[in-house]
């Protein structure tokens, strides 16, 4: 998925990858204009509004969040898939071995829930999977 982000002073496109997620500068050529963030080090999205016409996508990433300014429909799309892919990554069995516990991931589900990323049938499916793998 490609987006721009719009943000005072920060305008860049941002794309989506299944481990990945970049934002690149606008315009930007070279490499260290682009920031990369590895999908496993994002623990929870959250979409607010921002006014009428745009909302924010928070990755809380280890260190600190990372914040996306986007056209509502866009942003509920970017949030749910990033959402997706969490909760992938933490599925794959390279997580298998760093062993996250089921109640950290139940909490995450959580999170995603009350973050309105997920709505209540999804929270449901993805926690009745956590608990049959338990």
């Amino acid at each position: 998925m490609k987006c721009f982000s719009h943000e005072k002073g920060r305008n860049a496109e941002v794309f989506v990858y299944a481990d990945r997620i970049e934002r690149r500068k606008a315009g930007a050529v070279f490499a260290r204009e682009t920031e990369t963030t590895p999908i496993r080090a994002i623990s929870s999205v959250q979409v607010t509004k921002d006014g009428m016409v745009m909302s924010k996508v928070i990755l809380h990433a280890v260190g600190n969040p990372i914040v996306l300014r986007t056209a509502h429909p866009i942003a509920a799309e970017l949030g749910q898939m990033v959402s997706r892919l969490i909760i992938e990554a933490s599925a794959t069995p390279a997580a298998v071995a760093a062993a996250p516990s089921s109640l950290d991931e139940l909490s995450k589900l959580h999170d995603l829930f009350q973050a309105g990323v997920l709505n209540e049938a999804e929270f449901a499916e993805h926690k009745q999977r956590l608990l049959q793998r338990a």
